[in-house]
């Protein structure tokens, strides 16, 4: 029977050298060689397992190797993907209108809506003026129209969202 700390003294340059070996594959470095066989030391070494032979120590430290390099693959993977966040149910329907958005923005989705029904220039200046914050040059711009032409369709689209929210007695 072989000690698990006198296999490890006497084989630890070809055991080094299995590290490397290990981490040349590797398409990013998680782990030197030398931390690598030390994590790998630290594994076994909690065990003490007893060993017949040399192989059996190699193929003890091989595959605990394998198995850190898996791991940190694993690990690294699961929060690129977001395993570290806390997931969160949908809401079911009946949830879903408690949470509903607020009615202005539902209000003014809607008279954008309509508005595009009837003149979508219009509905598309007062989006880029009203809601995005551009100015009348900009929109003009965007539109390949005169800034004339953007400042009568704002008008015009404000005139026709004021007589919306009179019909709906909400002005």
């Amino acid at each position: 029977m072989l000690t698990f700390a006198h296999f490890t003294a006497q084989a630890y340059p070809k055991l080094h050298q299995h590290a490397q070996r290990l981490l040349r594959h590797e398409a990013v470095q998680p782990y030197s060689a030398h931390d690598l066989l030390h994590d790998a030391y630290l594994r076994l070494a909690t065990a003490a397992p007893r060993l017949n032979d040399n192989a059996h120590g190699h193929c003890l430290y091989a595959s605990t190797m394998r198995r850190l390099l898996i791991d940190r693959a694993r690990q690294t993977k699961r929060l690129r993907h977001g395993g570290h966040l806390r997931r969160v149910p949908l809401p079911t329907d009946e949830q879903a209108k408690h949470h509903a958005p607020n009615a202005a923005a539902r209000l003014a989705t809607e008279m954008l809506a309509a508005l595009e029904r009837v003149h979508a220039g219009q509905a598309q200046v007062l989006r880029l003026c009203q809601l995005e914050g551009y100015k009348q040059a900009e929109v003009a711009a965007a539109l390949s129209v005169s800034k004339a032409t953007v400042k009568r369709w704002k008008r015009t689209g404000q005139a026709v969202c004021a007589a919306y929210l009179r019909a709906d007695g909400l002005a």
